[in-house]
């Protein structure tokens, strides 16, 4: 067992070179009890994403591919 601030060096080299062919750059948990995030390509639609998700589902609405799950 690892404590949980120790983290290896996969993690650590993935938050310095982050995956992102797809075009996200953001994400939010939902909150909701799924278990899955929302994922934004810009700062824009990340806001949209916080406000709708941890706002109480004010507009606007959030972003298309924001159901994605987690892997």
């Amino acid at each position: 067992d690892w404590p949980i601030c120790s983290p290896g060096y996969d993690a650590l080299a993935a938050a310095l070179n982050p995956q992102t062919a797809d075009g996200y750059l953001y994400f939010v948990a939902k909150g909701d009890g799924t278990r899955t995030h929302a994922f934004a390509r810009t700062y824009e639609e990340h806001q949209a994403n916080i406000r709708y998700y941890w706002g109480g589902g004010a507009s606007p609405e959030p972003t298309p591919d924001a159901g994605v799950p987690t892997p």
